[in-house]
């Protein structure tokens, strides 16, 4: 019987380049020493937040104080401070928290502003966006314009935005008021929203020439929820050329039709 041809097996020589080696070396070499001076940095006392070290336009509870002392000015987490510092101040628009090196924290805001108020059994202070800033006042606040919903019963607390049609279009009205000029705004001593189509506005007299001596006698504007500017015009026509003599008389003035309606005291 023929002999059985042994298959040979190949051999494979795996040879690696010095040059490889050297290279591999010389990156773990650098990793480790990136790795060392990373730890020497994150744990350097020079670059550990101090009390003195925070700069904060908000007063700062104690325990958000003590998660930030001793910290490392790279380890500490700013979009978190900034989350927490707009949950507990409402009143603020924006919060930055701003790293100065080596160890000081920066925190900045940015506080909202009081467009109107809104009356209720307090006067809430309101911004632009629809926000209330303040907790309840007694009283109303000089210059800003109260705007009242009688129906409105929702609660009402510092942060919370009021989602309400009737409150757009008061505000609507507002920027109207000012952007006239033949009497002053902030003269304005309510605006009444509750029935949007029979919106209406409270003024004294006086706002409009009457005699000093019926300054306390208001007149009540209807506008209605639309066209406020061309309203106004028509306001200051009517205010002009027709009751200028009678104006401490006149009880109301009513805007929402192509006539103007005046109805006077009795």
């Amino acid at each position: 019987m023929a002999r059985k041809k042994r298959k040979k097996l190949k051999q494979f020589d795996f040879k690696v380049s010095p040059k490889f080696i050297w290279g591999g070396s010389i990156f773990l070499a650098a990793l480790i020493l990136l790795s060392l001076l990373g730890y020497l940095i994150y744990t350097c006392p020079v670059f550990k937040i101090k009390e003195n070290n925070i700069k904060s336009d908000l007063p700062l509870s104690l325990v958000l104080k003590q998660k930030i002392e001793g910290q490392s000015i790279f380890k500490l987490n700013i979009k978190d401070i900034a989350s927490r510092l707009i949950d507990e101040y409402p009143e603020y628009k924006g919060v930055y928290v701003l790293r100065e090196f080596p160890s000081t924290l920066l925190i900045k805001a940015q506080k909202r502003k009081p467009f109107a108020q809104l009356k209720e059994r307090r006067f809430y202070l309101i911004d632009k966006e629809a926000t209330i800033i303040s907790n309840g006042l007694k009283e109303p606040q000089p210059g800003i314009i109260p705007i009242e919903i009688s129906d409105y019963d929702r609660f009402l607390r510092k942060g919370k935005v009021v989602e309400d049609i009737r409150l757009a279009y008061a505000f609507e009205l507002i920027d109207a008021l000012g952007e006239q000029d033949f009497f002053d705004p902030t003269k304005v001593e309510l605006i009444n929203a509750t029935q949007a189509d029979a919106l209406y506005f409270m003024i004294p007299g006086e706002a409009f020439g009457g005699k000093e001596n019926w300054q306390k006698k208001d007149i009540r504007v209807i506008i209605g929820k639309d066209n406020f500017a061309k309203k106004i015009m028509h306001l200051k026509e009517v205010i002009g050329q027709q009751i200028q003599d009678k104006i401490s008389s006149v009880e109301y003035i009513d805007l929402r039709y192509k006539k103007v309606y005046v109805g006077f005291r009795r």
